[in-house]
């Protein structure tokens, strides 16, 4: 069976309304206790997040990497201010 968002959206408006009749999937449903409710809402809610699509986040850091020769990584000399340049910066 798959549900969607208004199946979702009609349990939490039965959990806040109190009521013992729901009807989702086309189908009407009576809950003995608040707590059955609860798993229900619990599992529609996963099952719509397994069904929804992947998407990347869209703070997704993604570095990238460059390589230096070793005569013009750093500055002027391509060395390091110590040596006065000529050599490798590290």
């Amino acid at each position: 069976m798959a549900f969607q968002q208004t199946d979702l959206d009609a349990l939490n408006a039965a959990l806040v309304s109190g009521a013992k009749y729901v009807r989702i999937c086309d189908r009407l449903i009576e809950y003995r206790t608040q707590t059955e409710l609860v798993e229900l809402i619990n599992y529609v809610q996963s099952q719509i997040a397994a069904s929804a699509p992947l998407t990347t986040s869209p703070n997704l850091i993604q570095p990238t990497f460059s390589k230096f020769n070793n005569g013009g990584g750093h500055g002027e000399g391509g060395g390091g201010p110590a040596d006065g340049g000529g050599g490798p910066w590290y």
